[in-house]
């Protein structure tokens, strides 16, 4: 109540990228949030899980986006995430699009923005990886990109030692390079290259699909190339492509609250149609504890947010994990894990 009535309204009196960075420089504070997570952190065995043989907390993950530079780790694991995606960080700095290139819809509890990578690159995540000097942060996987595969093997190369696993972004509504990727034999080279030079954990984030049936398709084929090729899973998906003049480029990508009948929709499509994806991160519009029951009854393995921390605020986890304990009581579930396969046989 406090972070809605008071704390998100002042934000909200500020440009969106510089509520952004302000709120990025509270989080690289470590000590007051480790006090604050001593007082919001519960360990709820119902919420255990695991994600390609790591052990997570919850099914709840923070999405890439937020921290891009791997420089709030222990403060965002303080606000109990199951796991991390930090970045998404690509291999020499760059500053990404120009500005404005984050916007807010508050009514729709939504944001839309081009920001382009704007990354310090690869070495300076792992110097801020390498500082991190105890073991109480959740999983990380590192997200990266780029637009073409030296690039994806050198930052792969560097970055994998220091994290749990990986999840290549070829999905960016604001990288008209990463198309090169949606070609079938570019996407089997790339993950093969990869492959080659690490055993962590592998997950590739696809671009969205709408209902038209060659669109499903063609993210079929992505999908299972993916996997034949050697990646662990997928995430499911980005933000959606949108035109607005109000962005330096013109478009952008929307995500938060407007996406997650589509998300739903595209979790339930892919594991209907290839139930043997291992794994399936569901992302876009995840806001409640009731949002994260649904994903994983469509067929998730886990959800992550990044919108839902922005307008619900640092106790948001806390808060989803109960609710979803509360839906999960309701429907008679004890373990997360149950939830797919309950929702199957009751079907």
């Amino acid at each position: 109540m406090l972070y809605r009535n008071l704390i998100l309204r002042l934000l909200l009196f500020l440009p969106p990228e510089t509520a952004q960075n302000l709120a990025e420089t509270i989080l690289r504070f470590n000590s007051p949030w480790i006090l604050f997570g001593n007082y919001i952190n519960s360990d709820n065995p119902q919420l255990n899980t695991e994600i390609s043989g790591i052990s997570i907390s919850s099914p709840i993950g923070l999405a890439a986006g937020f921290d891009k530079d791997f420089r709030m780790l222990r403060a965002l694991s303080e606000l109990d995430f199951g796991y991390i995606t930090a970045g998404t960080v690509v291999l020499d700095p760059q500053p990404g699009h120009p500005k404005p290139r984050l916007l807010r819809d508050v009514d729709q509890k939504a944001i839309l923005n081009c920001m382009g990578f704007p990354s310090k690159g690869i070495k300076y995540a792992i110097e801020s990886l390498k500082s991190l000097n105890d073991s109480k942060v959740s999983p990380v996987f590192g997200s990266i990109s780029g637009t073409d595969i030296t690039s994806m093997q050198k930052s792969c190369a560097q970055l994998s030692p220091f994290v749990s696993g990986l999840e290549v972004n070829i999905s960016s509504p604001n990288t008209s390079g990463l198309k090169t990727f949606h070609d079938s034999g570019k996407l089997s080279e790339m993950i093969n290259a990869i492959r080659d030079l690490t055993e962590k954990p592998l997950i590739i984030k696809l671009p969205p699909h709408i209902d038209e049936l060659h669109e499903i398709e063609d993210s079929f084929k992505l999908a299972r190339i993916c996997i034949d090729s050697g990646a662990d899973g997928i995430t499911l998906a980005n933000s959606h492509p949108t035109i607005d003049p109000r962005l330096s480029v013109g478009q952008g990508g929307l995500s938060g609250a407007p996406l997650l009948k589509s998300t739903l929709q595209m979790v339930s499509y892919f594991r209907s149609h290839l139930g043997d994806i291992p794994i399936i991160n569901a992302c876009g519009g995840i806001f409640t504890g009731d949002d994260v029951f649904s994903a994983l009854r469509a067929g998730a393995n886990t959800a992550q947010l990044y919108t839902a921390l922005v307008y619900r605020g640092p106790l948001a986890i806390r808060q989803i994990k109960r609710e979803l304990l509360t839906r999960m009581r309701r429907e008679g579930i004890g373990n997360v894990a149950d939830i797919y396969s309950v929702d199957s046989i009751s079907s």
